[in-house]
């Protein structure tokens, strides 16, 4: 008769037992998810859908769906209401039976509770991991992420989620602090006549551009900078930021920036949008939308139990809080 080793360890992952594992652990390097989504950006629905019109409070623009995307009427009448799938993230881990009789024989709490979470960190990470590589994508405006079907990618989900405000090119001298003094002030004005106010502004700047301020401030002493772990404040007043990170999709043989080298892209970090996290498919989770669930299940061919993760991250960014320029330098 076969053992049924997801009973014997269901035990330890229950919704509550998975959240209380997961959150005495320490935390994954997740600096996309803490810099934009901070917890007071992080939004949990109770359903596996997510409504037009959560979306569009938050990034002011109505989200165009290829994929996924369902009406659903809301009472008797006529209304409908759009609702959007996510696709969530599934991981899993093989762990064969011969693992699993040795540590059942030796019959160790603390060590079935040390592999209980040794495991579960290892999907939490890959799951944190995918969720920073769609808050890089969703940045762009664009969700199109690769979706896997039978162990190969089957297509892509496909969100578009509105474009932020476009301010015409600038064209800086080289090494002119003046100028580059003009250009934040006109630059934060144009922001705020199309994004509206901003309590946080930051400047984020492709490679060349930072690179180039960087060149200009350091040119003479005493120039008004000063350097932050994150970049710099200029003038007592401009806070300006590399954003050269790259990401890199799942079957893709190359990686995508972020910005552009001769980019800049002002961002309110007081209000940068809402990562929604949606109801898990999982009735052992009670359908409940957290950030990560796992559970057990039976495997017979070969014998073993399958561990998998669920979770349903939705980076929705306020584009119409956000601008974006393109920057020259010329000698």
């Amino acid at each position: 008769m076969a053992i049924n080793y997801a009973g014997k360890f269901g035990k330890y992952f229950t919704q509550a037992k998975v959240a209380d594992i997961i959150s005495s652990m320490s935390k994954p390097e997740t600096p996309m998810k803490n810099l934009f989504f901070p917890a007071g950006h992080q939004k949990q629905k109770s359903s596996a859908f997510i409504t037009v019109e959560d979306i569009q409070r938050v990034t002011g623009s109505i989200p165009l769906v290829r994929r996924g995307s369902r009406s659903y009427p809301l009472d008797g009448t006529s209304t409908v209401r759009k609702m959007i799938e996510v696709d969530g993230f599934i991981p899993s881990k093989f762990i064969s039976a011969a693992e699993l009789n040795t540590l059942i024989s030796l019959g160790d709490e603390q060590s079935i509770s040390a592999w209980v979470n040794e495991n579960l960190e290892y999907l939490r990470d890959r799951i944190s991991e995918s969720t920073e590589t769609l808050i890089c994508q969703a940045l762009s405006g664009k969700i199109a992420y690769p979706i896997a079907s039978d162990g190969s990618i089957s297509g892509k989900e496909e969100i578009d989620l509105g474009n932020p405000h476009a301010i015409d090119t600038a064209n800086l001298k080289k090494g002119d602090v003046g100028q580059l003094r003009k250009w934040l002030e006109d630059r934060l004005t144009e922001h705020r006549k199309k994004a509206g106010a901003a309590a946080t502004p930051v400047n984020f700047v492709g490679s060349t551009v930072y690179a180039e301020i960087v060149d200009t401030m350091t040119s003479k002493d005493n120039l008004p900078v000063v350097w932050t772990d994150t970049g710099m404040k200029l003038f007592g007043k401009y806070d300006v930021r590399p954003l050269d990170t790259s990401y890199t999709l799942p079957g893709a043989n190359q990686a995508t920036s972020i910005l552009g080298t001769n980019e800049s892209r002002i961002i309110d970090l007081a209000n940068p949008g809402d990562l929604f996290y949606l109801a898990v498919d999982d009735l052992d989770s009670k359908l409940a939308a957290m950030p990560f669930y796992a559970k057990p299940v039976n495997c017979e061919d070969p014998s073993g139990i399958k561990l998998i993760g669920y979770s349903k991250p939705l980076p929705a960014f306020a584009m119409k809080r956000q601008s974006k320029q393109t920057v020259n330098f010329t000698n």
